[in-house]
């Protein structure tokens, strides 16, 4: 699978390209020629949220990452769930620590998609 990811400034509540991150981080960092990615935060007061693809798509063919809101129908009684996406001991879940996979594919419903992200923690918080 290939890691893609995204990143969120805290500072300036605004996506960073990748690169334009990378290309801070050699900056700040050009002397000892030393790059570390680490949980996501940096320490040089660039505040920053790494968020990455989980290697899923929801209902419209968008790719799901860390920190996306979704919205789960679930075909059998109709209940919905609205939940964030977490990556946690190894998997990415929802806030109950449900692995996410199940709500993209499911064998009784015949690879039907269940979920549709419908925000992210960082522009939408009040969804959740």
């Amino acid at each position: 699978m290939i890691r893609k990811l995204r990143i969120w400034d805290l500072e300036n509540r605004d996506w960073l390209a990748p690169l334009d991150y990378i290309n801070h981080l050699w900056q700040t960092n050009h002397k000892t020629k030393e790059v570390v990615l680490d949980d996501g935060k940096d320490d040089d007061n660039r505040g920053v949220e790494i968020c990455f693809w989980t290697g899923l798509k929801d209902k419209n063919g968008r790719e799901i990452y860390e920190g996306d809101i979704v919205k789960v129908v679930w075909p059998d009684d109709n209940e919905t769930q609205i939940t964030e996406v977490k990556f946690s001991d190894g998997a990415f879940v929802d806030k109950d620590e449900c692995n996410i996979s199940i709500f993209t594919e499911n064998e009784s419903s015949q690879g039907e998609v269940f979920c549709e992200i419908i925000g992210n923690v960082f522009e939408n918080p009040d969804l959740i």
